[in-house]
């Protein structure tokens, strides 16, 4: 439009992205989303700062799962998955009751040879990143606490838009 009138010149015209950023660097913000910090208003990040924001792709790392190479992206393509280090006992009986498979890093032939999970998802060695089915970071806890099994139920309530009934707390939705 600039170049058949350019005295609108570029006011108000968003700047032009570069194709990876479209591609593997678009954030999502929606209720299938359980942000760990307020949300950004950004629609693109650069894929290799995302770092495992909730909302962004989640980030590729090279592990060994029974002595061959895997990506992070191909644990469990079409399914939830949570990521954490083993071992994983402030995470897996939370994530068994609620369907989602665990990958314990550190434990059940998963390897990370170079160490790089901790740092491509920002998580502390006890922390936890659920991906959607789509590779979309759904939610993460940098490190594990006291509470951490109800905070993943309570970020997959939220992600799966299941509402609570506010006088009984129980889920107003069966599951």
């Amino acid at each position: 439009m600039t170049r058949a009138a350019p005295y609108l010149a570029a006011a108000g015209v968003e700047p032009v992205v570069d194709d990876l950023e479209i591609d593997l660097g678009t954030c999502v913000g929606s209720r299938a989303v359980a942000a760990d910090a307020p949300p950004s208003q950004a629609v693109y990040v650069d894929a290799r700062e995302a770092r495992g924001r909730p909302g962004t792709r989640a980030p590729h790392v090279w592990l060994e799962r029974d002595g061959e190479r895997v990506s992070t992206l191909d644990l469990a393509p079409g399914r939830f998955v949570l990521l954490c280090a083993a071992p994983a006992d402030a995470w897996a009986d939370a994530a068994a009751a609620a369907g989602v498979e665990v990958v314990a890093v550190g434990a059940d032939g998963v390897r990370d040879p170079e160490g790089a999970l901790p740092g491509a998802y920002g998580l502390a060695a006890s922390g936890a990143v659920l991906v959607r089915p789509d590779g979309i970071v759904a939610w993460r806890a940098q490190r594990a606490g006291a509470g951490s099994g109800q905070a993943l139920h309570d970020a997959l309530d939220s992600v799966l838009c299941r509402a609570t009934d506010p006088v009984r707390g129980a889920p107003a939705v069966p599951r």
